[in-house]
This record gives structure tokens, C-alpha cells and sequence, in this order.
């Protein structure tokens, strides 16, 4: 039987194959949980059927418990089965689990579903308002939509949010480069390039393809300039 020195060894972060698939807790609910969590470390591991089986054995147990049914979502996201993972996410959002609502804007936005995709990621910004990944997923969405001023602003609150946590905010300056060209915002759209440059943790890729990018806007703005 599953120990619960071994629950707090899962939580941990220990690999799924030191642990014993076959639980015995008390209440099934925390067994359930503990399957569910199970499931996502086979998953990690890409032992897929496993992880498949030990998910149902907690769906089965406890669908109703709405951190199952996180982790369920957690799971159908990483296989890519994103009507799946919705399904669950939305569950889970409605019983109170607001670190849903990042996953289901990420379910929306690959579903193809932009709008509620959008309005999913407002949501969650304002319930983790220090999170720059979630700023970042609004900008997808506002990208999707076409709309650069929009997109301009959660980059740039997605950068500002990695700066006052000691993160790194390359990725968020080199599309906000692309948000404020697509503007017509020459200056703005150079200094964040510039910015993001200035980092010493970029890939040689993509510090040529910044820099590929902040030359054509600097050209563009001389050309504009030129009399």
C-alpha cells in the first residue's frame, strides 16, 4: 500500500516510477487526488497508457472534486486534446480553482475559439495580476484578433511584471517590437527590440532574428525621415 510519506514524495516532485500505482488512503477523494497527480507524472515520463489508466481510476473515484478534475485538464492539455481539457478546466473554474482559468483560455485559444479565449484570459490576469505568462496569453489572443494596440498593451504589462520579478522579458519585448511596427509606432517598436537585445540569455537565432527586425524598422523609420 501507498504510504503517506510516499504522497508527500509525489508532491515533492519524485519520479513516477518510484511510486506505487495501487493507493490506499482513507477517504477516496484524497485518493483520487493522489491519481490524478499520479497521472500527470506517467504522463511526464510519456508512459501514456498508464497515466490514461491511473486518470480514469481517479475520474471514477471523484469527478466531482474540482482539483481532479484540474489535474485532468492538466493532462488532456499536454496530450493535446483540448476539448478534453476544456471540458475539465471549465469544471474547475467553476468551483472556485482560478489556476484554471489560464489553461482554458490556452483550450479556447487553440480550439480556435478567440473571443472566449480572450475573455477567459481577462479573467485570469486580474486573478494573477503578477504573472507575465498570462499577459503574454492575453496577447495571443488580442494578436489572433488582430488588434496590435490591444496586444501592445499586455506585452507591455507582461514585460513589466517579469522585470519586478527578477525574469527574464525578451520574449515579451521582441513581439511587443512586432505589436508597435504593426502600429506604425517606429520608436517604440526599436526601443523594445533594443531592449530585448540587451540581454545576454538569447539564442544566436533569435538574437539575428531581432536584429534582423530592428533593422527593417530602423530603414523603414529613415526612409520615412528622408526628405
Amino acid at each position: 500500500a501507498i504510504t503517506h510519506a510516499g504522497w508527500v514524495f509525489l508532491r515533492g516532485g519524485g519520479p513516477a516510477e518510484q511510486l506505487e500505482i495501487e493507493p490506499r488512503f482513507s477517504h477516496e477523494e484524497e485518493t483520487a487526488l493522489y491519481l490524478a497527480e499520479l497521472a500527470g507524472r506517467l504522463a511526464d515520463s510519456r508512459r501514456l497508457p498508464e497515466a490514461r489508466k491511473a486518470l480514469k481510476r481517479a475520474l471514477d473515484k471523484a469527478s466531482s472534486v474540482p482539483l481532479v478534475r484540474w489535474h485532468a485538464a492538466r493532462f488532456y492539455a499536454s496530450t493535446g486534446e483540448w476539448s478534453e481539457a476544456a471540458r475539465h478546466a471549465e469544471f474547475a473554474l467553476r468551483r472556485g480553482v482560478r489556476e484554471s482559468a489560464p489553461m482554458l483560455a490556452r483550450c479556447y485559444l487553440e480550439m480556435g475559439d478567440v473571443e472566449r479565449a480572450r475573455r477567459v484570459a481577462q479573467l485570469a490576469v486580474k486573478s494573477f495580476p503578477r504573472d507575465p505568462e498570462i499577459y503574454f496569453l492575453l496577447a495571443r489572443t488580442e494578436r489572433s484578433r488582430n488588434d496590435p494596440a490591444a496586444e501592445a498593451q499586455a506585452l507591455e504589462a507582461a514585460a513589466e511584471a517579469a522585470r519586478k520579478a527578477g525574469l527574464p522579458a525578451t520574449t515579451y519585448l521582441a513581439y511587443l517590437g512586432q505589436a508597435r511596427a504593426a502600429l506604425g509606432d517606429a520608436r517604440g517598436a526599436i526601443e523594445a527590440y533594443r531592449e530585448a537585445l540587451a540581454s545576454d540569455e538569447l539564442a544566436p537565432l533569435t538574437r539575428r532574428a531581432i536584429e534582423e527586425a530592428l533593422a527593417i524598422v530602423e530603414e523603414r523609420s529613415q526612409n520615412i525621415l528622408s526628405p
